[in-house]
């Protein structure tokens, strides 16, 4: 446990410390008080922040005259630690930092996330300490090879955990440089929709980030910066493609083929095989009749070209999702002529400050006051991990299913809907439009501030609804025979989502190819493992999308290392999921995830397969996935001696 990342001295005066202090959060500051005094005694006035799931997150249910008596003892104990030198700050034990966890959480989260969110804010880090890795250990960790596929936040991740192991590994990346999906989205407007002090490796916390929600380069560089200084970039193969890896029986090892730029290709071989593509990497550009003929620019937002200029041009935006969202309120500040073409409306979630600095007293609380960027992030994510699912668990005996799944999903959609009403009372055609039909939480809720709508309430923008038909030279020609004159077309129609591992071609035992073993329904054990595909790892697999995909992706890492560990200290040459313990997950999650908004037949989305079942969400209590993954179970594993001696390769895979 340590004072936190990038935390400073204080020498700022008593005047710049009671304005900085006027930013903050007050549950994570009475918790910062609590490791300047080293007890909970900062509590004993009885004051107690309020919270409720999906609330703004410093909306703490006091009174000002309370938050002002926290101020004030704040600023006398921060004056203190500044005329003592900001010396480093004992330990706080286990049992107190519970307590002060379910001070700073309110009543957002029940008991069984505690532990969790004090882990993943690294205020107690004992609790996902890895196995000892012995002098020995490390020695015979030189001989194991690893192949990641993906230098973006997950594959960087597996990356520096392979490292800090001494694991030999290199990552095959079909772009130019690192950082994934925040590289190839550089739309206009494009912006992380979770806040950065949340949206960061737990172990890299930023106190300088300029927004709340960070703009596309920001976080670009952010990982970037990652890259360089954990070394990574000297281990990526940029420009190269993994089109194929086959599992050798013979060798116990992934023989792996990479196309290069010259069209050239390599065969890497490798004990462990790791994709970590994520599911926002293939845009998904739909397939309309006619496209070649359109004499226009069209492009994608997951592609996105920089060039493209709106000025003068009539445009049309296809998709109204995450990325449409964010760029339609710049392109419609330039373009003479928008259309925005929708076929689903989807719920808006109030963020006023969504695109709002972060306060120069925030930063300077982040960066100087000890634990206070470790709680902060512990307040935000007590109420995000744990009340989405909450509000989206399904009552079978709710009314109207159609239009909620229960009463507390019921009084979502009213304050979403007032909302709307809100903002586009003065254009009733347009609240009609952008007033979705189905359950809230059935899709994912986007962020916005208000400028999107007031983009569609502007002259020169219209809200197109209904089915693209055809393309023609000049535009497009909708379903009911309307046709929109545009010079630019741009897709912001997502991605390939629900095809794990598309296009790669990954072949295990037998010969079984793991898009014909999927079918239309990817599944894997915790997301991670398949049997019959032994030694491989996914990091970001199915089932496994969350608020914050990097929270996810650090208990995949966790639990990957854990496993590779195993398998060099046992000297085993293959470890793979037993097929019924993989049969009896699967099964679970079909259970968990039918019980969810995700599954409401009244509406599609990129959480589910073209079969119709949802394959992308993490339907389980988030706490119960983080202590699954804390650590391998080699009960669930065969390992390569029981597959000498036992079961032969078809029943591996016949599940």
């Amino acid at each position: 446990m340590s004072n936190g990342a990038e935390l400073h001295p204080i020498t700022e005066s008593d005047a710049f410390i009671a304005d900085a202090l006027r930013e903050a959060s007050i549950p994570a500051l009475m918790a910062s008080m609590s490791h300047l005094v080293g007890d909970l005694r900062v509590w004993d006035k009885g004051i107690r922040p309020a919270s409720a799931p999906f609330g703004p997150v410093d909306n703490d249910g006091l009174t000002e005259e309370q938050r002002e008596a926290v101020r004030a003892e704040a600023l006398e104990l921060l004056k203190d630690y500044r005329d003592r030198g900001s010396p480093a700050l004992p330990p706080l034990d286990g049992a107190t930092l519970l307590k002060m966890m379910r001070l700073v959480a309110g009543d957002a989260a029940p008991d069984s996330y505690l532990p969790m969110l004090l882990a993943d804010a690294r205020i107690d880090d004992s609790t996902i300490a890895p196995r000892e890795w012995s002098a020995e250990l490390k020695e015979k960790a030189g001989d194991f090879h690893v192949l990641i596929v993906g230098a973006g936040m997950s594959g960087m991740l597996m990356a520096i955990r392979l490292q800090e192991a001494g694991i030999p590994y290199v990552i095959i990346e079909k772009n130019s440089d690192v950082g994934g999906t925040w590289l190839l989205n550089s739309y206009p407007g494009c912006r992380c929709d979770v806040p950065n002090y949340f949206y960061s490796y737990s172990f890299e916390r930023r106190s300088d980030w300029p927004h709340h929600f960070s703009e596309r380069d920001r976080i670009l560089e952010y990982f970037q910066g990652i890259a360089r200084k954990y070394d990574i970039v000297d281990k990526v193969q940029f420009n190269s493609e993994v089109t194929q890896a086959v599992w050798s029986e013979e060798e116990s090892a992934w023989h792996v083929s990479v196309r290069r730029e010259d069209g050239s290709v390599d065969t890497i071989v490798t004990k462990a095989f790791i994709p970590a593509v994520g599911q926002l990497s293939r845009p998904k550009i739909p397939d309309v009749p006619g496209a070649e003929r359109f004499r226009g620019i069209t492009c994608h937002t997951g592609a996105y070209d920089r060039s493209i200029s709106y000025e003068g041009k009539r445009v049309a935006v296809v998709g109204t999702a995450a990325s449409a969202i964010q760029a339609i309120p710049e392109i419609a500040e330039k373009a003479d002529q928008l259309f925005v073409v929708q076929r689903t409306a989807h719920w808006l979630l109030p963020s006023p400050n969504h695109l709002a600095e972060i306060a120069p007293g925030m930063k300077w609380l982040l960066g100087h006051v000890p634990f206070y960027s470790h709680w902060y992030r512990a307040r935000y994510s007590s109420r995000s991990l744990y009340g989405l699912k909450v509000a989206a668990a399904i009552d079978p005996s709710w009314p109207h299913q159609e239009r909620s799944v229960s009463a507390i999903n019921d009084q979502a959609r009213e304050r979403l809907t007032d909302y709307l009403k809100g903002e586009l009372g003065d254009h009733p055609d347009l609240l009609e439009k952008l007033t979705p039909r189905y359950p809230p939480f059935a899709t994912r809720i986007m962020p916005n501030n208000g400028s999107y709508l007031r983009s569609l309430k502007s002259d020169h923008t219209e809200l197109v609804t209904g089915n693209i038909a055809a393309l023609d030279e000049t535009g497009i020609i909708m379903a009911d025979g309307r046709h929109l004159d545009v010079d630019i077309i741009i897709y912001a129609t997502g991605f390939q989502a629900t095809r794990f591992m598309y296009p790669m071609r990954i072949v295990g035992r037998g010969g079984v190819v793991l898009s014909d073993f999927w079918g239309e329904d990817a599944r894997a054990y915790l997301g991670i493992t398949v049997p019959g595909f032994p030694n491989m790892f996914m990091v970001f697999g199915p089932g496994t999308a969350v608020f914050n995909v990097i929270f996810l992706a650090e208990c995949n890492s966790r639990y990957i290392m854990d496993a590779i560990q195993g398998m060099i200290e046992n000297d085993w040459d293959s470890i793979e999921c037993r097929p019924e313990v993989y049969a009896e997950y699967v099964e679970r999650y079909r259970r968990e995830a039918a019980g969810l908004a995700i599954a409401s037949p009244y509406v599609t989305s990129w959480y589910k397969s073209a079969s119709g079942n949802v394959v992308s969400n993490l339907p389980f209590e988030v706490s119960d996935y983080w202590n699954w993954t804390r650590k391998a179970n080699f009960d669930d594993f065969l390992t390569s001696s029981e597959n000498e001696h036992g079961e032969s390769s078809s029943d591996l895979i016949s599940c």
